[in-house]
């Protein structure tokens, strides 16, 4: 060749460093020229030159020598005529078969003269001519052989690409095509159409690798999106992956490391694949094959290590998905017809746009995307989808770092921090985009299809050997996989329980269907217009759709009974696994670590988490959390199955006792009418105790009732304090004198269950929580939670200083109204029946207006205690004269007192100084107090009824009682009679102080009987001459006196009597 005149000039110019008189480097070298580079009369001598080594007998000859093992094997390749050209290039089609080096290393040689001219190639002309005349891939007359450059590597190209993209052509052609691309799939340079389109980029990006073994091709393919890649260049890389997508052999590197595999699992029988061409394995048919299989027999780690090359490649560009390009092309016209293809993009606009096109629901082009996410196994190595694993590396990097590079668990990790603060917004719409498909189909998830295949065919009738032809939708198989999970209270379940591996998978498959709306098929479909109905005023954030639906319940049950069933199915079970609620556990992560993190990680304590964090919330400084936690349990409220728990433990009671009730707070009101009424046994009720005691007045919205009926007051009245920790229904109750009555109404049934039952008040149990473990335990122990607020009245001294003043609160609640006070019912029954049955009516009829009954009762009762002229039972006398120390002592005890003398206590005493009784009762002796409704007069008396009634009184005569009354029984003034005895007698034996106070008091006592005579005329005064410590003496001077004056007119009138005058006789 360097000899002849027609290409001297072109070798010295392009190959002046290759040996002369080596013809095939010469011929090589020229070879690799562009055609444009050779002159015509060049062209034509190498052309002719091939031409005679194809034909040539001596190279005929040397191939039968080199080959003669492989043509003994490939006796299709015997030709007797040793000049057809036939032996070499039938020899080339079974190369990857050859064992011989001398005979692949002469084929290596002579495969680049072969590879440069499609016409060289054994039969290629007449088996694919009339395709390159139909498509037009031919040059210049590719009949006329002495008028056409050497290299025809565009005709093949052409044809290639036509295949590629599902042009139809006979099946010997496409043969012939397929052929040559499985023979050139080890060296790059026998793909002479890529040669030439990336000879420069294969020097700029991949030139330190060596040809051979598909190594160029593969680093070309791994820098197809480099910027520095032509475009020439990445076309024709696209064309060569569409030839591996059409048939796996035509890579090197993965027909050569799984090709055990491959025969070891029968993936070369037909039906493997959807992209078979007959006996042509698609590259989805090979990815299918070797998954479908890798759980049950071990795929090679070389193997493994090229799916996941081409796994990664079918991801990055849809143009190597002809179902995609064919399926989705309205799509990629319409929605990314401007979608700069770079790694996957294209593809994930499809996604997000078939995501958000509901029109799009169950068509091909969804099937495609899904059928590609299968292929690529993307739901297990993230890194299959470039798209998402590029834009994700800086979540990976902060939310994920424990995991190492390529872990599977780091999908599941950055699913659970779709809404945290480490997300990233590009991270968010691609993991949103490849879990919408993900979370529709079984099969789509192969960790949970492994792990609960046989489970969910046993326990929720799917197909026994085949869940992919099972017709059950997954929400359907995951809802049923939930009910079998072993948690807390499921006994009933037995043998019919799932295993640890399976209860994993089903708790991630939901934990992910929680975070967004779009991730649960089921619920999106049923749920559209309800969501579009009631959520779109106010957009919900993204990831609170299911928040905003669960808030309307009510409202979707009645109009969207689909979507409502969706919702309370789903709520019930976020009742059992709070794992599922996606916002709450999002925001209460570090809360869960602080306070529940014995219940994290055992499978035992799954449904004690949320518990947990109610128990928590007022400890927690992340707002979010507690609202999110609060939320929980408003939805809680709406239905007693939210509760699951609650509903294991007493779903017997509740179907003997109140079956028609379907919101927890009107369920538990009713059990907890059963157990007052003793219907309820001991067992239950102890299973009853747990739900009935929590803190359900927290806040008011987990009292419906309350809530509506007070939202106009809490908004005038309570609009500056902020919900939760019972503070707004602490607001209405400090002005409940100022609320509406119908609120006031329902204020009072919340008054009345607290007092009834202390655990549900969640302001006392939390302030006194401690006060209560040091002097109130023993009530609980025994089973007495009514008991606990008597115990701190009478424990007040003792109590913390914030825990005193609540109790003083409620202490007065207790005084003002007698319905909050069982213990005075149950002691004074009998009295207040005989003694106050107007007063009772009165209370009864504040009941019905909605007012507040200030202690009218108690008032009756101090009264007749007090008077002393009727006999009181024992129990009654005592909680009486109790009462009437606890009034002196905290003047706000006294509802009658605070009522009538609030604005003499504001003008005349000091609050923050003052004793206000003390202050009272000096500005009444002087004269200062002349409101005559003002109960100070009554105050007075009550403490010279019993002297413990008057502190200042007995705190001066501490000494003088115990020295001269200490044998003198309490109640009904004999204490302060016996002290006036002695002041009277022996004043000089008591002491200074007690004498001095003892005589204020009786002036103080006289005044008040004066002021008490003049409003209540004859009857005050009979009960002041009862009360008094000289009554007998005054009953006796009062009875002398009125007999004295009855002889005295009896005579007077005798004596007086007229004479009469008798007739003059």
């Amino acid at each position: 060749i360097a000899d002849s005149k027609e290409c001297q000039t072109d070798i010295e110019m392009y190959c002046p460093q290759t040996t002369a008189r080596d013809n095939l480097s010469i011929l090589t070298c020229l070879s690799n020229r562009q055609d444009d580079d050779l002159s015509t009369d060049c062209h034509h001598y190498i052309w002719q030159y091939k031409l005679n080594i194809t034909m040539n007998p001596k190279f005929d000859f040397i191939a039968r020598q080199l080959c003669k093992s492989a043509l003994e094997v490939h006796k299709e390749c015997v030709d007797p005529d040793p000049t057809s050209g036939k032996v070499i290039t039938c020899l080339l089609d079974f190369k990857d078969q050859i064992k011989a080096r001398s005979c692949v290393h002469f084929l290596d040689k002579i495969s680049v003269i072969v590879f440069g001219d499609f016409r060289l190639i054994c039969d290629f002309v007449e088996n694919c001519y009339d395709e390159i005349s139909s498509n037009q891939c031919g040059r210049n007359h590719t009949h006329d052989l002495q008028s056409v450059p050497h290299t025809q590597g565009q005709v093949v190209a052409c044809l290639e690409e036509k295949l590629a993209d599902g042009i139809e052509m006979s099946k010997i052609c496409q043969h012939q095509i397929i052929r040559l691309s499985e023979l050139s799939a080890d060296d790059f340079n026998l793909d002479r159409n890529l040669y030439f389109k990336c000879k420069v980029d294969r020097e700029n990006m991949c030139p330190d690798v060596q040809s051979g073994e598909g190594r160029v091709y593969k680093c070309l393919f791994n820098h197809k999106f480099d910027e520095r890649m032509s475009s020439g260049c990445r076309n024709a890389l696209t064309i060569r992956q569409k030839l591996v997508a059409k048939d796996y052999k035509a890579s090197f590197q993965l027909q050569n490391a799984c090709a055990e595999d491959i025969v070891t699992h029968q993936c070369l029988q037909s039906g493997n694949g959807s992209n078979d061409h007959s006996d042509l394995i698609g590259l989805s048919g090979i990815l299918l094959c070797l998954e479908i299989f890798s759980g049950e027999r071990t795929v090679s780690g070389h193997c493994e290590a090229q799916l996941q090359d081409f796994r990664a490649m079918l991801m990055s560009d849809y143009n190597l998905s002809p179902e995609i390009t064919h399926n989705c092309a309205a799509e990629i016209h319409s929605k990314c017809s401007g979608q700069i293809e770079k790694a996957g993009a294209t593809i994930h606009c499809l996604m997000n746009a078939v995501k958000d096109d509901k029109s799009t629901e169950g068509g091909s082009c969804q099937e495609a995307l899904m059928t590609l996410i299968k292929e690529t196994n993307t739901a297990v190595d993230y890194t299959m989808d470039v798209a998402l694993a590029t834009d994700c590396n800086e979540t990976i990097h902060l939310a994920c770092d424990d995991y190492m590079d390529g872990d599977p668990m780091i999908l599941p990790c950055l699913i659970d921090n779709l809404y945290s603060l480490k997300m990233t917004t590009d991270c968010q719409q691609r993991l949103l985009e490849l879990q919408y498909f993900i979370s529709k189909d079984f099969n789509l998830d192969p960790k949970f299809h492994k792990a609960c295949k046989s489970e969910a065919s046993r326990l929720c009738h799917g197909a026994e050997n085949n869940t992919e032809n099972d017709e059950m939708p997954l929400s359907v198989v995951l809802s049923c996989l939930h009910r079998h999970i072993p948690l807390p209270g499921r006994q009933d379940l037995a043998e019919n329980t799932l295993s640890p591996s399976c209860t994993t998978q089903v708790h991630r498959m939901l934990r992910q269907r929680a975070l967004d709306y779009n991730l649960n098929p089921s619920l999106e479909a049923a749920c559209r217009v309800a969501l579009g109905e009631f959520c779109s005023i106010e957009l919900p954030e993204k990831g609170g759709e299911f928040v905003c639906l669960q808030d309307h319940l009510e409202n979707l049950t009645a109009k969207h009974p689909a979507c409502g069933e969706q919702i309370t199915q789903l709520t019930v079970m976020e009742g059992e696994d709070p794992d599922l609620e996606n916002v709450l556990i999002a925001a209460c992560e570090p809360m869960l670590q602080r306070f529940c993190n014995e219940y994290l990680y055992s499978e035992r304590f799954k449904g004690e988490i949320m518990e947990c964090l109610i128990e928590n919330k007022d400890k927690m400084s992340n707002r979010k959390c507690a609202d999110g936690v609060t939320h929980f349990q408003l939805i809680e409220m709406k239905d007693y199955h939210f509760s699951s728990k609650f509903v294991r433990s007493c779903k017997d009671d509740i179907q003997a006792h109140c079956p028609e009730m379907k919101s927890k707070a009107d369920v538990v009101k009713c059990l907890s009418l059963e157990i007052r009424n003793s219907v309820l046994g001991m067992v239950s009720l102890h299973r009853l105790a747990h739900y009935m005691f929590l803190p359900q007045h927290e806040n008011i919205e987990f009292v419906p009732g309350l809530h509506k009926a007070c939202q106009g007051d809490c908004q005038n009245l309570c609009h500056n304090v902020e919900p939760g920790k019972a503070m707004v229904i602490e607001c209405l109750r400090k002005n409940k004198d100022l609320i509406s009555p119908l609120c006031r109404k329902e204020l009072f049934k919340v008054e009345k269950e607290e007092i009834e039952n202390p655990k549900t008040d969640f302001k006392l149990m939390r302030t006194c929580k401690s006060d209560i473990k040091s002097y109130c335990l023993w009530h609980l122990k025994e089973g007495n939670p009514h008991e606990i607020v008597d115990c701190l009245i009478h424990n007040k001294k003792q109590l913390q200083s914030q825990c005193r003043e609540l109790i003083k609160s409620r202490e007065g609640e207790m005084l003002s109204d007698i319905e909050l006070d069982p213990d005075l019912k149950q002691s004074c029954d009998k009295d207040m029946n005989k003694y106050c049955a107007e007063e009772m009516n009165v209370t009864l009829q504040f009941h019905r207006d909605g007012k507040d009954p200030h202690g009218v009762i108690y008032a009756c009762l101090k009264k007749v205690h007090t008077a002393g002229k009727e006999v009181m039972s024992k129990t009654c006398d005592n909680h009486i004269k109790f009462v009437i120390e606890e009034e002196n002592q905290d003047y706000k005890l006294d509802p009658q007192l605070m009522l009538a003398c609030v604005n003499q206590i504001t003008a005349l005493c000091d609050i923050d100084h003052d004793d206000i009784a003390e202050c009272l009762k000096s500005n009444f002796y002087r004269d200062k107090i002349t409101n005559t409704k003002c109960e100070v007069a009554r105050l007075l008396l009550e403490g010279k009824s019993d002297i413990m009634a008057d502190p200042v009184l007995h705190e001066a005569c501490a000494a003088d009682l115990d020295e001269h009354c200490s044998e003198i029984p309490e109640g009904k003034g004999r204490k302060v009679n016996c002290l006036t005895r002695v002041l009277t007698k022996h004043k000089t034996q008591l002491t200074h102080g007690c004498r001095d106070e003892l005589a204020i008091r009786k002036n103080m006592w006289a005044h008040a009987a004066k002021v008490r005579l003049n409003l209540h005329g004859v009857q005050e005064l009979s009960d002041l001459l009862i009360s008094s410590e000289n009554s007998s003496y005054l009953l006796s001077m009062i009875t002398l006196v009125a007999m004295s004056i009855l002889i005295l007119g009896t005579l007077c009138g005798r004596c007086t009597k007229r004479t009469p005058n008798f007739p003059t006789q």
